[in-house]
């Protein structure tokens, strides 16, 4: 990571006519915190980098480089929807689809844009993340090492889950998933480790 471009940042507050004093302030964030951070003595929060960006009016991505933070530009290109999820609970891949999901940072190769189309599910929890996009990593088979994360799973008989995946004590080998589309304890056979939801 190399120095921010604190040249770049000056004119940016000159043209937004606004201070790195003022800047400080909507950052919510000391004077000298806002020099070191100019100054790459500080490290960027997240939550920084967006006010910036929202201050600025330019995109984030543009900020994140202009604090050397590598930024792909692939990362800004729609991503296509490659499955949805049905009311029965069913994952499906599309084939050629046209259907695009905004785009995400941060996202692993392979990965996965799983639209959740659950309308007309029969429980009301289901039907209530119709529409959600889940961007998520290709599945894998080693279900252990995703114990307490979010997951998009998939059991022996074919049923899909949503949630948090939790190991069950009985039998050894099963789990459950505790979420927006839960799963009953069941050997779970692969699990795409969710990145982002788009709600």
């Amino acid at each position: 990571m190399s120095k921010p471009d604190r040249d770049w940042f000056r004119r940016m507050f000159d043209a937004a006519g606004i201070s790195q004093n003022q800047v400080a302030a909507e950052l919510a964030i000391p004077r000298s915190s806002m020099t070191n951070l100019l100054e790459g003595k500080r490290a960027l929060k997240a939550d920084e980098a967006a006010a910036l960006a929202e201050i600025l009016d330019v995109p984030l991505a543009e900020i994140l480089r202009r604090f050397g933070i590598a930024v792909a530009d692939h990362e800004h290109t729609p991503q296509n929807i490659t499955h949805v999820i049905d009311s029965a609970g069913t994952l499906t891949a599309l084939q050629n689809s046209n259907a695009v999901a905004p785009p995400v940072l941060d996202m692993p190769e392979g990965a996965y844009c799983v639209q959740l189309r659950t309308s007309y599910a029969a429980q009301a929890e289901v039907r209530g993340v119709d529409g959600w996009i889940l961007y998520t990593s290709p599945f894998d088979d080693a279900v252990a090492k995703a114990v307490g994360r979010w997951v998009l799973a998939r059991n022996r008989a074919g049923q899909v889950g949503i949630g948090a995946l939790i190991r069950a004590y009985q039998p050894i080998g099963h789990y459950s998933i505790s979420g927006p589309v839960p799963l009953a304890i069941c050997e779970i056979v692969a699990v795409a480790l969710i990145h982002h939801i788009l709600p």
